[in-house]
């Protein structure tokens, strides 16, 4: 159902205006599906928050000085309790509601966990400050969706409020989950946006509100940077390709005697060179749930079109001779291949919304043949394609062949699962590595406490059942 909806737009008759009012709304929801459905597998997604939220955040010399944010004091101040607490109980919560367990009915998974559970976990004050966070009453949500709008989009698509606390809390205060992917969201991408409301109400980060949402915005861009080039890095270690690659990150240049910068990745494999831009951004309330025109096309501004015309001036930078990332001999017989790398949320590519984008390039984008088609990608995705690299694949022939197969305008992940099989397991291995170091320290905050821990941190991932689907199904 989902592949004919999203398909209908370009089988319809062409008319001026119908055409241009139908590409508006399979914009919308383009940014809609994408920003509600492509939620990463749940050990991804625990290391994307963990590793970015709380490891590399804390790490010093990352990015400009003057956009640090300290997101565990933030935190604190803000929910009185730490990120990395935020995510083990979580964690801990979506485990005692069975909405791990792959046997359990969905009446089994819907289990009331009762008032005061977690006091035999954690200490009564931070498990009194941790339910107030995730959970809201009745009359909590009635006024959360009252203010958000009564239009039918907002009735359809508008449940921010449960993502912000997933659990309903009784008047006894007994916590009843009540969707799994809103827990899941509310203890990895949920940590962007309770920051950036944090950073709001920050006086010492900023005169203004925009400034402070400027200030986190930037200090987020390099933490999901480097976590791109720590996860590349590692694969290519587990397998050295044939050729040999290199992977190397960002390096400044002068352009017009200022400086600039490379893509945020390289990957030098010759004769091909991928380079890889990576955006943290998320996708505004308003433009998810009940978009202006305006609204799509600002999304898609910064979401797509700015990113991916960034990424065709730095290439042509680079046949310049500006600048030449390690491993490439001569740029000018280099074969680039571009990846547009979303690390924040993703959106559902399709045939009509690419018409969109390449309405607003610049005339001539990626026409050089030494340039192969602009790839965009959700991190999700570009583990599974390192996947296939520890496998021993070929990043740029894996690039060119997704490109010459009808998937090509279509999300990679279509293309991925039915050309290749991956099994729940399997996973990048700083991924793996990065998951066994996480809850081997869930383990020993568990332990010293003397609480019993989750049976899923005895396991590797394969606990967590199947890989989410593709969300559209052969084109053919």
């Amino acid at each position: 159902m989902i592949a004919c909806l999203l398909a209908l737009p370009d089988a319809l008759p062409k008319t001026s205006v119908a055409d241009s009012n139908r590409i508006m709304h399979a914009a919308a929801q383009a940014v809609r599906l994408g920003s509600y459905h492509f939620l990463p597998f749940l050990p991804d997604s625990i290391v994307h928050a963990s590793t970015m939220f709380v490891e590399l955040a804390s790490t010093p010399g990352l990015g400009d000085p003057s956009n640090y944010c300290p997101l565990e004091d933030w935190s604190l101040d803000a929910y009185e309790t730490t990120l990395a607490d935020q995510i083990l109980y979580g964690f801990v919560l979506l485990h005692t509601a069975r909405a791990l367990d792959p046997d359990a009915t969905l009446q089994q998974r819907a289990v009331r966990i009762p008032a005061r559970y977690l006091d035999s976990v954690v200490p009564a004050e931070l498990a009194d400050r941790l339910a107030r966070t995730i959970s809201a009453t009745r009359e909590e949500y009635r006024r959360e969706f009252s203010a958000s709008g009564q239009t039918a989009a907002h009735i359809g698509w508008d449940h921010t409020p449960f993502e912000l606390q997933p659990f309903l809390r009784g008047e006894n205060g007994s916590l009843l989950l009540l969707s799994p992917r809103a827990l899941q969201a509310w203890m990895t991408r949920g940590i962007y946006f309770r920051m950036m409301e944090a950073a709001r109400g920050r006086e010492d980060a900023g005169d203004t509100e925009d400034d402070r949402v400027e200030r986190f915005t930037r200090f987020c861009g390099p933490l999901a940077e480097r976590y791109v080039l720590n996860l590349a890095k590692r694969s290519y270690e587990v397998h050295e390709s044939d050729p040999p690659a290199r992977v190397s990150g960002e390096q400044p240049y002068l352009l017009n005697k200022s400086r600039a910068w490379s893509p945020d990745v390289a990957i030098s494999q010759p004769p091909d060179l991928v380079l890889i831009e990576v955006y943290s951004g998320r996708i505004r309330r308003e433009a998810r749930v009940d978009p202006t025109p305006h609204e799509v096309h600002e999304t898609l501004t910064k979401l797509l079109i700015g990113k991916l015309e960034k990424l065709q001036k730095r290439i042509a930078e680079l046949f310049e001779g500006l600048f030449t990332p390690e491993g490439v001999c001569d740029v000018e017989t280099v074969k680039v291949w571009p990846v547009l790398l979303l690390a924040g949320e993703g959106t559902a590519l399709t045939p009509i919304l690419w018409r969109w984008v390449e309405m607003f390039l610049p005339e001539g984008s990626f026409s050089d043949p030494r340039v192969g088609p602009p790839t965009v990608c959700s991190l999700d995705e570009f583990e599974r394609l390192l996947v296939l690299i520890e496998r021993g694949e070929s990043l740029p022939k894996l690039l060119g062949s997704f490109h010459a197969s009808d998937y090509s305008r279509l999300p990679l992940l279509n293309w991925i699962a039915d050309t290749y099989t991956i099994e729940a397991d399997e996973i990048a291995a700083y991924v793996e590595e990065q998951y066994t170091a996480i809850t081997s320290r869930w383990r020993e905050s568990l332990d010293a406490l003397g609480a019993p821990a989750p049976r899923d941190l005895r396991c590797r991932p394969r606990g967590f059942g199947p890989r989410p689907p593709s969300v559209v199904q052969n084109p053919r």
